[in-house]
């Protein structure tokens, strides 16, 4: 069996025979752009700062053309980042003008692939060189200038460095991509595992697949086509699935499915199958919403179990009655506070104060501060929301209104008769008492020690509705 041809070894022996391995310094302005270059000029920066650290370490390989310019086979990126780097020339090697055009090919592809350290083209530009390489073998192979035993492929995937597998699948794409995906591969550069797994669907499925995809080319990778694939195959499944709301996704399950919807005992899509609850034969997608549903049905029914017992708590009763209370004053919701007390307050007007953190003391305050009352006021006015302020005020007035017998006299302002026992409202440092006492010459006695029961409460009013001590 004869030996497979290592063509990096024969490229190297014949460039070596011609006589071209001395490099010479090019101007470069006389050189100019290969057209028929398939491999893409990226990475020029990373390239020019090696360059200035190392140097250049392969030279540019070039074929002389008209009026003393020179086309480069092979150095594209090595061209950019010198200019980049505002050299003027290049180190070049000057192939022969009449050297055979298809061992030129060879050359180009096979001095590019080695300047990038191998595999240099990926998706279309691998098809379009493995075309070019392999009319380029079989016009030498025919002209009897190489013998090439073995899969010419593999001798493809030997200039290019890459697998005979990416070659094939390059081939696949190429012969039964549609036209429709290969312009949208060209101009929006489709994962390469996705094109083909798109040349294996049919043409028909293709076209359908577009229309689904067109503008969202993004949501579709290899698994998707695969999965839409297997449904179209099975013939019942929708091309999407209606369960899912926020994304195209294909139909998935339709193997476990098929058997039963062949006996008639499952429509095929879940969706819409009252049965789709529990039945061993649900998608996964289905199965997964309708798990969340329930999970998030359970979630709520807690949540509103949890409202209540706030509600119920005293902790929920203060909320309610911080909110009437404000909501006396005019402040029916956290926005209408100054900050950032607004955001602190929000606990009081939330509906769901559990998602909140109750404000502490000193927000009690600033809030008391802010709506110009006391922190009594706040937290205890009256239930329908009349504070305490209000009242006192009521009974100022009530008081300062005149009155043909007034019940309560002001302390000392009116005095009761000497020796009468009067009912006193005296005050004290934490709360106001009421009392009977006995007056005599100015001082408060107890009824049961008239005589040595002397006391000093701090009486503010006292009534008349007691009759005077009988002696």
């Amino acid at each position: 069996m004869a030996k497979r041809l290592d063509v990096g070894a024969l490229l190297g022996d014949t460039m070596s025979k011609l006589n071209i391995m001395q490099v010479r310094e090019i101007p470069l302005d006389q050189l100019e752009e290969n057209p028929d270059n398939s491999y893409a000029q990226t990475g020029i920066d990373e390239l020019a700062e090696s360059i200035e650290v190392i140097g250049l370490q392969q030279p540019l390989v070039v074929v002389p053309v008209e009026d003393g310019r020179f086309r480069i086979l092979a150095g594209h990126r090595r061209r950019s980042a010198l200019e980049k780097l505002e050299r003027k020339t290049a180190p070049c090697v000057v192939l022969d003008a009449d050297l055979d055009p298809s061992l030129r090919t060879l050359i180009l592809h096979w001095t590019n692939t080695l300047a990038r350290g191998g595999a240099g083209l990926t998706g279309e530009g691998i098809y379009e060189a493995a075309k070019e390489i392999k009319e380029a073998l079989l016009d030498l192979k025919q002209r009897g200038v190489l013998e090439l035993p073995g899969k010419l492929r593999a001798y493809i995937a030997d200039v290019l460095k890459v697998s005979e597998a990416a070659i094939a699948r390059e081939d696949s794409i190429n012969a039964h991509l549609s036209k429709t995906w290969k312009a949208e591969r060209k101009k929006y550069g489709i994962n390469d595992s996705v094109a083909y797994e798109l040349s294996q669907c049919s043409e028909e499925l293709q076209c359908e697949l577009h229309d689904l995809y067109k503008g969202n080319l993004w949501q579709l990778d290899a698994k998707d086509v695969k999965a839409h694939k297997k449904a179209a195959a099975a013939g019942f499944a929708p091309l999407k699935c209606p369960k899912e709301t926020y994304g195209i996704e294909p139909c998935v399950g339709t193997d476990k499915r098929a058997a039963a919807v062949k006996r008639g005992e499952c429509p095929g899509c879940c969706y819409d199958c009252e049965k789709a609850d529990g039945c061993e034969w649900v998608c996964g997608r289905v199965s997964k919403a309708n798990r969340a549903h329930a999970e998030a049905e359970e979630r709520k029914i807690e949540r509103e179990k949890a409202l209540a017992e706030f509600a119920a708590s005293p902790l929920g009763r203060m909320q309610a009655h911080l909110r009437r209370t404000l909501e006396a004053y005019g402040i029916t919701a956290s926005n209408e506070l100054e900050t950032p007390l607004c955001y602190r307050a929000g606990w009081i007007f939330a509906d769901d104060p559990l998602s909140y953190r109750a404000p502490d003391m000193d927000d009690l305050f600033i809030l008391a501060n802010q709506i110009g009352i006391d922190l009594q006021e706040l937290l205890f006015g009256t239930p329908e929301g009349a504070p305490l302020r209000e009242l006192a005020q009521g009974m100022e007035q009530a008081v300062a209104a005149p009155q043909p017998a007034p019940i309560w006299h002001p302390y000392p302002a009116e005095k009761p008769d000497e020796g009468q026992m009067v009912l006193a409202l005296s005050h004290s440092k934490y709360r106001d008492n009421y009392a009977a006492y006995i007056f005599r010459a100015g001082g408060w006695y107890l009824p049961e020690l008239p005589e040595d029961g002397l006391v000093t409460p701090d009486v503010r009013w006292w009534s008349a509705e007691l009759a005077p001590e009988e002696r």
